[in-house]
């Protein structure tokens, strides 16, 4: 397996969290009646947050260990127009598609 194809399982498992936050959020703020809680939906917006910071920080380089998400966007990892897909890791500078070793 590459170290695209590695990256690419992190980003799907990264959106899965993030789409499981958002939908315990909905879930949360829909069997509460509105008005009863204002301060329910700041921490509902929170508890995204550091979802979406967790999830991003969980893509990251086997090789340097450094988080891939929190600087690069998931979707370039695969998709769209291999001009604008990312080749190489930005700090240590592997290619993505050596072979990647066990995280």
């Amino acid at each position: 397996m590459s170290l695209r194809e590695h990256l690419r399982r992190r980003a799907r498992g990264a959106w899965l969290i993030q789409l499981a936050a958002f939908a315990a959020i909905v879930l949360v703020l829909a069997m509460v009646p509105p008005g009863s809680r204002p301060g329910l939906v700041f921490g509902a917006a929170m508890l995204f947050l550091i979802a979406f910071a967790f999830a991003q920080a969980r893509i990251a380089c086997t090789r340097c260990g450094n988080a891939l998400g929190t600087v690069v966007p998931p979707w370039r990892l695969h998709r769209g127009q291999p001009a604008k897909r990312i080749h190489h890791c930005p700090y240590c500078g592997v290619s993505l598609d050596e072979p990647a070793r066990a995280p």
